[in-house]
């Protein structure tokens, strides 16, 4: 069975809270393997799972092309163990960074 979490972020305003709340509940039961989906949320589970040695699959569903997101992707994207696109446009897009 998985379990799903919601944390209740909403955006760059909570992103170092969301970040803490993660990591705490990270630390109390870590999993054998953790799933992200959505730009934020792929971005704050990269600072968490894998400084813990726990494999992280990040879900991508668009080819965003705005350079502060490019920044950002490029760190996250680099802390990974495997990334899902939508489509092969997507995975085109990813394979950039």
């Amino acid at each position: 069975k998985l379990k799903t979490i919601f944390l209740d972020g909403h955006g760059w305003n909570d992103v170092l809270q969301t970040k803490r709340k993660l990591a705490v509940l990270v630390h109390a039961n870590p999993p054998q393997i953790a799933m992200s989906f959505l730009f934020h949320a792929n971005t704050i589970a990269s600072r968490v799972y894998p400084d813990r040695s726990i494999p992280l699959v990040s879900n991508v569903r668009v080819a965003d092309r705005s350079r502060w997101r490019a920044w950002f992707s490029r760190l996250t994207y680099r802390k990974v163990s495997r990334i899902v696109c939508v489509s092969q446009g997507v995975a085109n897009h990813v394979q950039q960074f």
